[in-house]
């Protein structure tokens, strides 16, 4: 059955304002802290779902399609299941974003899938998403159709996505941002929709909208989205990245806001601002997002990625601002600045380090770790190739992991070439990533702008394996069709401009 959801506004909250912490209760840490339901079949096997906004359907240019790759006691295994949208129209880009949530209640992971370029009407651009729900026999659908009670032209809705049981009822809600949402005079401002999961599946209300108080053009609030225990209550929080805030004067310096969970189920505003120690014009504070228990005290603290910090000439070169949580809640002051070179590389300009976050529990330790997408660094004089550096949490906060994984090195399949930008896209989410069963998590690197053979921008997902050190490469490249050396087909054919791995979860 499909059903067309729609959201209201029901909530506005302010970027800047007090906030209040609600009680307090022993968070999830640890592997006990991760869902125990992690897969779309119910076979207690690690599953992932890789977007692909830029595929053709038929006819239809860059309608989207997104692979379903089903676990198996040998890892992923190749030509999986293939979603589309019921009706698909050219520029959709359905696959752009994706969240995986236990969405009505049952023994099975439910998958939701953005598609922000779609129309509705004559309505460009506006957006929808669309929830596919589990069962034995895998993903089936198209189920849920979310939108916007007033889509307008280019909101975007479906640009990026997060679950987390947000009112304490035991099942999972999902956030969706709309970063080109207009709010009053304010173009680009951006909202942010959250719909309630039930044993029916999402339901169509409460769907509460999330605002800032004094919305800017090209705020771009909803840009990215995490969800999370940062107060240690029994609820999710949910933090929302704005990269284009201007701070005092300087624009897309860059916030993020956290909106707590209220005592009374669901959440709450105005919420909690979060800057950088130093903003500066174009650091784009708050692109990325990712959260962990990265000391295993029992609260998770925050990791926020400014792509566009400059230090001194070295422009773009990025990097991540780490809030740790305390028993009230994420400290909004002083937090650790992390650059690359703590995390074993070299500053470099358009490194862009930052970009993507994940945590996981990586070295098979009950700290959390994470790993930083760096998609502009340059392997030798291959220019802008892309790689992905961790740190290791300990008892102290995150330490420097292993030096920086790129493609052709470490153990990792395909060649370094210009553009790649690998590290653009890594899976995140509430569920751990596990896909070959051992006692480390696991960690998948989509590489939308990858050329396949003679195909340019075919894009394919790399496969980073959790180690006693820590992530390691696999050998094992994911991309659509048949073998073409050194990789695992999957269901598609690999075409020009399909950017299969701009999203994956």
């Amino acid at each position: 059955m499909r059903r067309v959801l729609v959201a209201g506004t029901m909530l506005a909250s302010a970027l800047l304002g007090p906030w209040a912490a609600p009680a307090t209760v022993a968070a999830p840490s640890g592997a006990a802290g991760r869902a125990q339901l992690v897969d779309f079949n119910g076979d207690s096997l690690d599953d992932l779902a890789i977007g692909a906004p830029g595929e053709d359907v038929g006819v239809r240019a860059a309608a989207g399609a997104v692979n379903v790759q089903y676990g198996s006691p040998a890892g992923l295994a190749g030509s999986g299941q293939v979603l589309t949208q019921g009706t698909p129209e050219a520029g959709d880009g359905f696959g752009a974003a994706l969240a995986k949530g236990r969405f009505n209640d049952d023994d099975f992971v439910d998958l939701a899938v953005g598609a922000p370029g779609e129309d509705l009407g004559r309505t460009d651009a506006a957006g929808v998403v669309t929830v596919f729900y589990g069962s034995a026999a895998g993903l089936t659908g198209p189920g849920d159709i979310l939108q916007q009670i007033s889509p307008e032209s280019g909101d975007a809705f479906g640009s990026t996505l997060d679950s987390g049981d947000f009112d304490a009822d035991g099942v999972d809600d999902l956030a969706i941002g709309a970063p080109g949402e207009d709010v009053g005079r304010a173009v680009d401002a951006g909202a942010v929709t959250v719909f309630t999961g039930s044993a029916g599946g999402l339901a169509a209300a409460p769907a509460r909208n999330l605002f800032q108080v004094s919305p800017e053009n090209g705020d771009r609030f909803g840009s990215a989205l995490e969800a999370g225990p940062f107060d240690t209550g029994a609820a999710f929080d949910l933090a929302v990245g704005a990269p284009g805030e201007t701070v005092a004067r300087a624009g897309a310096a860059g916030a993020v806001t956290v909106f707590y969970a209220a005592a009374g189920g669901g959440l709450a505003g105005p919420g909690q601002t979060l800057l950088q120690d130093n903003p500066e014009g174009g650091d784009l504070f708050g692109s990325a997002l990712a959260s962990g228990s990265f000391r295993h005290n029992g609260r998770f603290d925050l990791a926020v990625g400014a792509p566009g910090e400059s230090i001194g000439l070295t422009i773009g070169m990025g990097a991540i601002a780490v809030f740790l949580d305390q028993p009230g809640g994420i400290t909004p002051g002083s937090p650790r600045t992390v650059t690359q070179r703590e995390a074993g590389g070299a500053e470099e300009t358009g490194d862009q380090f930052g970009s993507a976050l994940a945590a996981g529990l990586y070295n098979g330790d009950d700290f959390y770790d994470l790993a930083i997408g760096v998609p502009g660094e340059d392997i030798g004089t291959v220019a802008d190739a892309g790689a992905v550096s961790t740190l290791h949490g300990s008892a102290g906060g995150l330490t420097r992991g292993l030096g920086p994984l790129f493609q052709g090195d470490n153990g990792l399949g395909d060649l370094p070439e210009r553009g790649d930008r690998f590290g653009q896209a890594l899976a995140k989410g509430i569920f751990s990533n596990n896909f070959n069963d051992d006692p480390f998590d696991d960690l998948a690197v989509g590489v939308a702008l990858d050329d396949v053979g003679d195909r340019p921008d075919a894009g394919l997902v790399s496969l980073l394996q959790g180690s006693p050190a820590g992530l390691q490469g696999s050998g094992t490249v994911y991309f659509q069709g048949a073998d073409l050396g050194g990789g695992a087909g999957v269901g598609g054919v690999a075409e020009a401009g399909d950017l299969l791995g701009a999203a994956v979860e």
